[in-house]
């Protein structure tokens, strides 16, 4: 209420200028080693988390008015390093940040083919393992399937009433046999079912029909709104990209991680954007 200016002019900028400086200073002190065949992981030390990070400035660049020439350094150096992170859900929000400025026609599509063929092509020719040799080499849940798994069966033993809000993103560890426990089989890996785990099918239902809800609310205004502002596009790219990267991460109730945040924050910004400010500024 107080600050609403600085989240719409000054806010994505500065998140940009961070991740930038995150990703040269990543360079700085852990180069890139493309002979190595392992995923980039930088300062962060998990790849996947990197290339969310990376996606998301990316999400912003994109999408935002930036100089030119810094903003095309920029995206080059954050594109990079989702590819090279060889994370497939940081791929899928680079895609995504595409679909938000474009939308679904023919430049999108143009755009996103000639995306994926020439990263591919590039790092093929260097021999740089991405998320995109991840992609062809098999489906995207195929890791986690084993956690979904467990995650269900967790569910299924406290249906109604959850395991509470201390046991984020559970798996119940006495229900794994023990020839197949693994220390990557302690979360769920999915948002949506952590929000299900932790709060039972009945308060999880109420949950989602909230959060539904609230969402469409904003794409209602988003849509009749015949002005829609590139601030606006960001913010709803946080909204999009957490929903679509539940499916394979802890994202909507996730503990220290920026897209969490970004998501939540995002709630809050747009409505109070299309539900008070459009209108104190319209009777102004």
């Amino acid at each position: 209420f107080h600050n609403f200016e600085f989240y719409k002019n000054n806010f994505l900028k500065i998140i940009v200028y961070l991740i930038g400086a995150l990703a040269i200073i990543s360079l700085v002190l852990f180069p890139l080693n493309f002979s190595s065949g392992t995923r980039y992981m930088g300062l962060i030390g998990n790849p996947n988390e990197l290339g969310i990070i990376m996606a998301i400035g990316t999400g912003i660049l994109y999408n935002l008015k930036f100089n030119k020439f810094l903003k095309i350094i920029l995206l080059w150096i954050f594109v990079s390093f989702v590819l090279y992170s060889g994370s497939r859900g940081a791929l899928l929000g680079v895609i995504l940040a595409f679909l938000v400025r474009h939308g679904f026609n023919v430049s999108f599509f143009i755009r996103i083919l000639l995306f994926l063929v020439l990263s591919y092509f590039i790092t093929s020719l260097l021999n740089i393992h991405t998320g995109i040799d991840r992609f062809l080499a098999g489906d995207l849940l195929s890791n986690r399937i084993d956690e979904l798994e467990y995650a269900l069966i967790s569910l299924k033993n406290q249906l109604y009433t959850g395991y509470g809000l201390s046991n984020y993103s559970y798996i119940d560890q006495s229900l794994i046999d023990v020839d197949t426990k693994s220390f990557d089989l302690i979360t769920a890996h999915n948002g949506y079912l952590a929000i299900l785990v932790q709060y039972g099918i009945v308060f999880g239902f109420l949950f989602f029909v909230n959060l539904i809800l609230e969402f469409f609310k904003i794409l209602k205004f988003y849509f009749t709104d015949n002005n829609k502002e590139d601030h606006v596009k960001v913010y709803l790219f946080f909204i999009f990209y957490a929903f679509l990267s539940s499916f394979f991460e802890s994202i909507m109730g996730g503990i220290n991680n920026i897209l969490t945040s970004l998501f939540w924050f995002s709630f809050a910004y747009l409505s109070y954007y299309y539900n008070f400010y459009i209108h104190h500024k319209s009777t102004e």
